[in-house]
């Protein structure tokens, strides 16, 4: 059973943009952005003030832990522009940050890589823009 994506309407229309301007990525992006666009295709759209707190949005600090290691580790969910994994920045287009877009807390996830699939559980969101106030960021 796929799982159910909720996104904001201001999140939509910035993943739009994207997918319109898809040539100003690598191809690399473009495969994951091809697999983000499907999954915006099933997402359910609310406006900001109705998004759950408990759902991965844009700027989330999010929890995770990899359930083949047991290792949590903690990323903020940011457009491909600002990605910076050593500043803990994971880009939306990455294959982790195409799995855990519109996730919940205790939703698990999984991502090919290489010529295995890795699995991750949403352990926690320490921070999501919206349930904070901050609608439009």
């Amino acid at each position: 059973m796929d799982k159910i994506m909720f996104i904001t309407d201001f999140d939509m229309k910035r993943f739009s943009w994207l997918i319109s301007n898809s040539n100003r990525f690598s191809s690399i992006d473009n495969r994951y952005l091809s697999e983000l666009k499907d999954g915006l295709s099933k997402a359910v759209v609310v406006q900001p003030q109705e998004i759950p707190s408990d759902v991965v949005t844009m700027s989330s600090k999010v929890r995770l832990k990899f359930l083949d290691s047991n290792e949590e580790i903690t990323y903020t969910l940011v457009f491909p522009f600002d990605a910076d994994l050593s500043q803990g920045k994971l880009s939306v287009l990455a294959p982790l940050g195409v799995a855990i877009i519109g996730c919940r807390i205790g939703d698990e996830a999984d991502w090919d890589v290489q010529s295995a699939k890795r699995k991750v559980r949403i352990e926690g969101i320490l921070y999501q823009p919206e349930a904070a106030g901050n609608y439009y960021i």
